[in-house]
């Protein structure tokens, strides 16, 4: 599975300055605004993606488009290992005013459920990925709690964007330097896993984050392989079962997916990465039927999940 980092602050908080770090040549940027990026000689190294599938920039602020493109990426380019959703609240907040008109509160679920797809269609690339979504925060004027920004409460009651993320750096300016918070402090709202990051600020430097991800995962399955070693039993030709963190954070997915073209979309990235384990086989696939099934019940839609029975 990839690895998704939400990054959110106030505007100018330097997070998309922070792409500046990243090797152009392994990052690919979703502009949902398609504004220019904010760093010197950034034209020469982000280019518009033509017909001819030349670039690693696409400007596009349409859900469905931002799941194919991730799959597409996933699938096709090999050499990118960054990708960039910047600013992914106005996929939220465009198709909002452009339903503006429109009556009744489905259009909050409708536009809930798309963030989501796009959320979990990111977390299911290939391992080797990690997908930054850039996004703006705002600040409850009653309680002073500082959160991604959405499109008010009735989507915030529908699904915690926050919770959808291992890591959450929020982005702002100490002393004059812009720098991302790895942990809450001050009703800011921030995480990372247990000893990431030595300091609870550090540079806005999404290079010095991916880097901290490598480090620290690599780290983790160091200490695992050690384990397995010392047991005289491991067969090294079985294939690599996921960690219990990945393992609950996958049965959620499907378990909590809404929408079948969604559930489609998640299972073809998880068989292609996890197909050979016995979690897929023996846990996994069976809770695909169900949801699948109980989907098509609901929404009397066929579905054509390739999944044993």
């Amino acid at each position: 599975m990839s690895q998704t980092i939400l990054i959110y602050g106030e505007s100018g908080a330097g997070k998309s300055t922070s792409i500046r770090t990243l090797k152009h040549e392994e990052t690919f940027v979703i502009n949902v605004l398609g504004k220019p990026l904010p760093f010197k000689g950034w034209k020469n190294k982000y280019i518009i993606k033509d017909k001819e599938n030349k670039g690693n920039m696409i400007a596009t602020d349409r859900s469905q488009n931002i799941v194919k493109i991730l799959a597409a990426i996933s699938k096709d380019l090999p050499y990118i290992k960054n990708i960039i959703i910047d600013d992914f609240q106005y996929v939220m907040a465009n198709e909002f005013m452009s339903r503006a008109l429109e009556k009744g509160y489905e259009k909050f679920s409708e536009i809930g459920q798309n963030a989501w797809n796009i959320i979990m269609q990111a977390s299911s690339l290939r391992e080797d990925i990690k997908v930054f979504f850039l996004s703006h925060s705002e600040t409850n004027e009653t309680t002073g709690k500082t959160k991604i920004k959405t499109i008010g409460r009735m989507l915030d009651e529908k699904v915690c964007l926050e919770g959808m993320f291992t890591i959450v750096l929020f982005a702002t300016v100490v002393d004059n330097r812009y720098c991302f918070c790895t942990q809450s402090c001050n009703n800011i709202v921030a995480k990372s896993p247990h000893e990431m990051f030595a300091d609870k600020i550090i540079e806005n430097d999404l290079s010095y984050v991916a880097a901290k991800i490598d480090e620290y995962e690599k780290e983790q399955d160091i200490s695992y392989r050690k384990e397995e070693d010392n047991i005289a039993t491991i067969k090294t030709s079985e294939p690599a079962e996921p960690t219990d963190e990945y393992k609950t954070k996958m049965i959620n997915m499907v378990d909590k997916c809404a929408d079948l073209e969604a559930l489609r979309i998640i299972y073809n990235n998880l068989k292609e990465n996890f197909a050979a384990t016995n979690f897929f086989k023996n846990e996994l696939a069976g809770l695909f039927v169900k949801t699948g099934k109980q989907l098509k019940k609901e929404k009397e839609e066929e579905c054509n999940l390739d999944i044993p029975q």
